[in-house]
């Protein structure tokens, strides 16, 4: 249970902050539950693939080269390709995908379900020292599945709801900009055994694109065709409040009136 309860925990943080974010028509439990699962179904042929390629693909040649194919094409590619076709498969035909934030909601379910089952796959890989791997776990590589889906989520949701580009060809930019930044991260934490000053420049790199995700977001959020409703109903719900006060506020002295009387 506990090795579960770790593993998860990193992804309902991200999960919940992205679900706030999206205040002016949140999406229901249900929907998000059912990205989350297509994230976590997404691990099962990128662990596959992964594995049949590293078991008879062997590439004797200097590290800076073999850890560039690796963590581009062997690694970025196959997991972000995946989860690529598992928001356009599923997720794309919805209609409650009904404003451009919603991209980034849902794609950020995909990475943390998907996130979820490797933190768990690692901490039960390595029980001995569970508490250093969930902390290492929930410190760089959920945060990096986190922005890479809100950057491929938000060109998603920018080819939605756009009636002027080709939706085809911002979805692939998503792609290839998630795939890049994916790739290059993987990049850099392998080559950290020779150059160990690596791993200071991918933690740079992940708090670079956090502020970088977190702009996106807010731009999309500013984008929802549900803001003039959502300031309508707190502007009925104030109105209502101030109401209810001055009726109050009449009660109250009609009371005291007749106490005085």
């Amino acid at each position: 249970m506990l090795p579960i309860t770790l593993a998860i925990l990193p992804a309902i943080f991200f999960i919940l902050l992205i679900y706030f974010k999206d205040k002016y028509s949140r999406e229901p439990i249900k929907h998000l539950i059912f990205a989350f699962i297509l994230g976590m179904i997404s691990t099962l042929p990128a662990s596959l693939l992964e594995n049949l390629i590293f078991s008879n693909i062997k590439l004797n040649i200097q590290i800076e080269i073999s850890a560039f194919v690796e963590a581009f094409f062997f690694v970025a590619f196959i997991e972000e390709g995946i989860k690529f076709l598992m928001f356009r498969w599923f997720i794309w035909p919805k209609n409650y995908f009904d404003e451009p934030i919603d991209g980034v909601v849902y794609m950020v379910a995909i990475g943390m379900g998907f996130a979820f089952l490797e933190n768990f796959a690692f901490i039960f890989y390595d029980l001995s020292h569970i508490w250093s791997v969930a902390l290492m776990r929930a410190l760089m590589p959920t945060p990096a599945h986190f922005v890479f889906a809100v950057a491929m989520g938000y060109y998603f949701g920018y080819a939605k709801f756009n009636f002027v580009r080709k939706k085809k060809k911002l979805m692939l930019y998503g792609f290839l900009i998630t795939f890049i930044s994916h790739g290059m991260y993987d990049y850099l934490l392998m080559l950290v055994p020779k150059y160990p000053f690596c791993l200071f420049i991918a933690i740079a790199f992940i708090i670079i694109y956090l502020i970088v995700a977190l702009r996106l977001i807010n731009r999309h959020q500013k984008l929802s065709p549900f803001v003039r409703r959502y300031k309508w109903l707190n502007e009925q719900k104030r109105k209502n409040s101030d109401k209810l006060k001055n009726q109050l506020n009449e009660l109250k002295e009609n009371l005291e009136n007749k106490h005085l009387k």
